[in-house]
């Protein structure tokens, strides 16, 4: 592999790290705070307050939602 090619595979290494663990982690954890109220902060608690009257089953169903469109933007990101 030339040393060209070695540059553009670390560069998207890199890139694709960044991507998983500053977007998907990210969003993930914070929809996760977010659905369970365990956030500290105050906006988003009374923002999203209504979260509170939704079953677990129902919360379960609306993370799984969030995760597949994080997936689905990602992907058509790198698409």
């Amino acid at each position: 592999m030339s040393e060209l090619n070695a540059n553009k595979e670390c560069i998207l290494d890199y890139f694709g790290k960044c991507v998983i663990e500053e977007v998907y982690d990210r969003a993930l954890y914070g929809a996760k705070r977010t659905l369970e109220l365990t956030t500290k902060n105050p906006i988003v608690l009374e923002k999203y307050s209504i979260f509170s009257e939704l079953t677990q089953e129902q919360k379960k169903k609306l993370y799984e939602l969030i995760t597949e469109t994080t997936v689905d933007i990602i992907y058509r990101f790198w698409k």
